[in-house]
């Protein structure tokens, strides 16, 4: 469909606008000692994550930039949790509109959409690891959605803000419920009878706001404040309004290879209990722990 919508708006402006598309492919290959669950010892474990991607782009001259790409992720874990022996594959597909508002101010708008597999660790992340039941699956299916506004402008020569608010949706495509079985005729429902052990993967609806401040401290280093505030509401589950602060440094190594680096704090708050579990099953009502991360990345080849 956007080919079309190219070509029709070039037959009315030739000099308007130009198409374009382009192709390329990352990388990542991890190694260390981690569990391969919680409370586990650890082991030594790879993780590789090969991503290609073909992008189709509409520059006009006067309404902006329209982008669709196409990136499908193959990840790849030794050791896993389900002892799954071949690569997790999730198709990607994202919509972006960039357009300059004047000449301090840029809004992009986009939406991407994924389906397929996600990482099968992630289980540890749902269930508690002590349950004696966890889904019976042998990967992880989610229809992922995603929307968000972003305006990113200088207030003052060196210094740079960018404002994000963002939805997101999560579908679990397994079928995995666990159904309370009726007690027998004639037999009354006891209340307080524990629960089943939860086997489903949670359904997610979350909004976010993320906020960064930028400040260019030399020619090639950069001085950042990033804040990302959420609410994300599990279903089954509790809803949780998260805070997340951190301050990191960005620094260009040379022409094509850029490092960064950030650590801050992350804190959840349970703000609604899970509805299906008593007062005493809920999970604590606040965490706060320490977060950051580090990367390295540039061009290996670049060519017009």
């Amino acid at each position: 469909m956007l080919p079309w919508l190219m070509c029709a708006a070039l037959l009315v402006d030739p000099q308007a606008g130009r198409g374009e598309i382009s192709a390329g492919v990352s990388a990542e290959l991890r190694g260390g000692y981690a569990p391969v669950q919680a409370g586990a010892p650890e082991r030594a474990s790879m993780l590789m994550l090969v991503v290609p991607n073909i992008d189709l782009r509409y520059r006009h001259r006067r309404a902006g930039v329209l982008t669709f790409g196409y990136s499908p992720r193959v990840l790849y874990r030794l050791p896993n949790f389900l002892s799954v022996e071949r690569p997790l594959f999730l198709h990607q597909l994202s919509l972006v509109y960039g357009v300059a508002l004047n000449r301090r101010w840029d809004m992009f708008l986009g939406t991407n959409a994924s389906l397929g597999e996600i990482d099968y660790t992630a289980v540890t992340q749902v269930f508690d690891p002590l349950q004696t039941e966890v889904p019976d699956a042998d990967v992880l299916n989610f229809a992922i959605g995603d929307g968000q506004l972003l305006f990113t402008g200088f207030l003052a020569p060196r210094h740079r803000l960018s404002i994000a608010p963002s939805v997101g949706y999560r579908r679990s495509l397994n079928d995995n419920q666990v159904v309370q079985p009726d007690p027998p005729p004639g037999e009354p429902v006891d209340p307080n009878a524990a629960p089943l052990p939860r086997t489903s993967f949670p359904n997610q609806v979350s909004g976010n706001l993320f906020l960064s401040y930028g400040y260019q401290a030399t020619r090639r280093d950069e001085i950042r404040l990033l804040t990302f505030n959420g609410v994300t509401a599990f279903d089954p589950g509790a809803t949780y309004l998260t805070d997340d602060v951190r301050l990191g440094w960005v620094h260009q190594i040379e022409r094509r290879v850029t490092s960064e680096i950030d650590a801050g704090v992350l804190s959840a708050r349970r703000i609604q209990p899970d509805p299906d579990l008593p007062a005493e099953a809920q999970p604590e009502l606040q965490r706060v722990l320490p977060v950051g991360s580090a990367r390295i990345g540039g061009r290996l080849r670049a060519r017009a």
